[in-house]
């Protein structure tokens, strides 16, 4: 029997002990579990087609559309009629076709009964595609939809858009319109289901339209077509015309005929019906001065001279001079004289060649460089602002004014240091006004978006899908690095780890990346549930997984915990992404704003700054980490020595209560005890 006072000590030790371990175990972070559907990044999801289950439709094969051959004419001809009467006018419409792959996508995507866009899997030659949705409701299965009058009514949207600024009018639609008249969308391919009900729509008894186009259209800040005579700047350089739509004569035997025009002094080979433009001049028609046209062109975050190819057909009609379209440079003493020129030319050559002035036969030959030009009057260069010499060949040099420290507000705790115009951050963030947690900046990946910046809200929800996909699609491949301790993945089958509401974008992210540049950049981290589907599916099944053992008076507790803490590795993360670049920017490619991924990188925390210490007496803080480790170890050292008084007092206790009768006692009946249960001798 204890005395009381040990009963009292061995209440305090544990009351002491159990404030310790709860008061460790609050600071971790609680993760909720939560399993959803993933987005298939850049082909969609069939609904019912979650990673680990069965859909609820049979996938088809490429067997195109359940349409007939009437019902296949009604949309493709619709989409020609439409395409070859655009107001203003298409200079490069092609003539479109019907694709099997992209129709059978349409029939799988129908038949989903979704009225939302979304794709299955990618069975067409197309990296990505173009939608267009249509529903008819309060229907019946025999009356089928007319797919020339779904074509029609996307047309239709012509009344709200203004092709000279590219834009819809306010609260209206346009982009069925433009996806329809979009140049370089020379694919389709449509479907249709009767569907009694809808997820996303409230009616009953619909019919659901999909068509498909290849390559997609609705860039961002680039219009659908560009204007002019109809074929005159048709891709490839061949003027051959059908219903003022581009199109070889080779491939139809209807009437064909060249429509093609040459400016610039270009040269018609009449036979070919293309031009040869001069030095300087680009185009189908050599309509245009060989030149890039955007700022991305060549630029690093940018548009790579790699991506001057159909896939990217954007950079194709942005950088000629990159994509080695054309010669950038004029030949010395260039002109065209309308009035000499052929029929073929028109006055559009007068404006163009009026930008360049003859070299006079009594001046040497001069190159002004630096976007200097030559002055015949003079014989001298005449050199753009910030350049200077004969040729514009040196730049000027100009002393940056002094300007006052500019005043900045510091954020989360930071105060402003005058003396180094600076934040001066609290220890657990950095950034320049204390805006980053410097834990985030351990685990999390920088991506870097050539984007504008203001596009962010509508970006963010789709990247942080995409990357989640990505995460648990490499994670099912790279089973060991992803569930460290759980043995190997003992299925094939894609089993889910983590979704959109465990990718997170670090704190003070979107920020620009560098003061004159499009491009933004935002870090993210992913917060992988507790518990996994695909981390349960390992072969180590349910032994303990990286298990602390607690001593307790009552026998031993295992308490499971994360290795790595609330986060995914950063090395894990960074792979996963780094492997999938081409993946992600193909997916943000059918996003209706203009967006790709021009590079990652890990997060580093920032060299903490040293503060030189002011003579000032210091102003009052709270408890600093110093203390707080001094007192934890204290308490830990304390509830040491009282367990240990505890025992020593036990012991001395028993020892103290056995006389010397009970010692006797002890001893006889240890010397009996082969006896135990035999009647006493008498």
């Amino acid at each position: 029997m204890l005395r009381p006072f040990g009963v009292k000590l061995i209440l305090l030790a544990t009351v002491l002990y159990l404030v310790f371990f709860v008061g460790i175990q609050a600071s971790a972070r609680n993760i909720r579990l939560s399993n959803k559907s993933f987005f298939d990044l850049g082909h969609g999801a069939v609904p019912g087609d979650e990673p680990g289950h069965q859909g609820h439709r049979e996938r088809r094969t490429a067997t195109s559309a359940d349409l007939s051959a009437d019902e296949i004419a009604d949309f493709l001809d619709k989409h020609n009629e439409l395409r070859g009467q655009t107001v203003p006018q298409a200079s490069n419409m092609k003539f479109m076709v019907w694709d099997d792959t992209l129709a059978t996508m349409a029939q799988q995507w129908s038949d989903t009964c979704t009225w939302d866009h979304g794709q299955p899997e990618n069975i067409s030659p197309f990296s990505s595609l173009g939608q267009n949705l249509y529903i008819s409701g309060y229907g019946s299965q025999s009356n089928r939809v007319d797919g020339g009058g779904a074509v029609q009514a996307w047309y239709d949207e012509d009344q709200f858009y203004t092709y000279d600024t590219n834009a819809c009018q306010t609260n209206q639609v346009c982009g069925h319109y433009t996806q329809v008249v979009w140049a370089n969308s020379y694919a389709v391919g449509c479907a249709m289901s009767f569907c009694p009900t809808a997820s996303g729509i409230s009616w009953t008894n619909n019919w659901i339209v999909t068509c498909n186009y290849g390559p997609p259209g609705n860039y961002a800040g680039t219009k659908p077509f560009l204007t002019g005579t109809p074929c005159t700047q048709c891709d490839g350089g061949i003027g051959q015309c059908y219903a003022n739509q581009c199109r070889l004569c080779s491939t139809h035997s209807e009437e064909c005929v060249c429509a093609q025009v040459c400016e610039n002094c270009g040269t018609l080979d009449s036979s070919a019906c293309s031009c040869s433009c001069p030095n300087g001049f680009s185009g189908s028609d050599c309509g245009t001065v060989c030149e890039n046209t955007h700022n991305y062109c060549g630029a690093n975050p940018g548009w790579p001279k790699s991506w001057c190819d159909d896939d990217h057909s954007y950079v194709l009609t942005n950088c000629p001079a990159l994509c080695d379209l054309c010669e950038a440079d004029q030949d010395p003493g260039y002109s065209c004289d309308p009035s000499t020129a052929g029929p073929a030319q028109t006055n559009a050559a007068t404006t163009v060649a009026a930008t360049t002035q003859p070299t006079a036969t009594n001046c040497p030959s001069v190159t002004c460089s630096n976007g200097g030009t030559f002055d015949a009057s003079s014989c001298e260069c005449q050199c753009s602002p910030g350049y200077q010499g004969s040729t514009c060949q040196t730049a000027l040099t100009t002393q940056a004014p002094t300007t006052a420290c500019p005043s900045l507000t510091c954020s989360n705790g930071g105060t402003f240091d005058s003396s180094s115009c600076a934040c001066q951050c609290a220890s657990e963030y950095q950034g320049d006004t204390c805006q980053h947690e410097r834990e985030q900046a351990r685990y999390g990946v920088i991506v870097i978006l050539l984007a504008d910046i203001n596009d962010w809200d509508y970006i963010e929800p789709y990247l942080i899908r995409f990357i989640a996909y990505i995460v648990t699609s490499f994670c099912n491949d790279r089973f060991e690095l992803c569930c460290p301790g759980e043995g190997s993945k003992n299925t094939a089958d894609m089993l889910s780890y983590v979704n959109e509401t465990h990718t997170v974008t670090a704190s003070g992210y979107p920020e620009p990346y560098s003061s004159d540049s499009d491009a933004f950049l935002v870090m993210f981290l992913v917060t992988p549930p507790a518990t996994t589907e695909l981390c349960s599916a390992g072969s180590t099944g349910r032994r303990r997984r990286e298990a602390e053992t607690l001593l307790d008076w009552g026998g031993r507790h295992t308490i499971r915990k994360r290795a790595t803490g609330p986060y995914l590795d950063q090395d894990v993360l960074l792979e996963a992404i780094e492997e999938n670049m081409d993946n992600l920017t193909m997916s943000l490619s059918s996003l209706n704003v203009s967006v790709s991924v021009q590079g990652v990188e890990a997060g580093q925390e920032e060299p903490v700054a040293t503060v030189v210490p002011s003579t000032a007496a210091p102003a009052p803080t709270g408890i600093s980490t110093a203390v707080i480790i001094a007192i934890v170890v204290a308490v830990v050292v304390l509830v040491a020595f009282i367990v240990m008084v505890v025992v020593v007092c036990m012991k001395v206790s028993k020892k103290s209560k056995i006389g010397p009768d009970k010692k006797n006692q002890k001893t006889n009946n240890n010397t009996g005890r082969d006896n135990i249960g035999m009647d006493p001798v008498a």
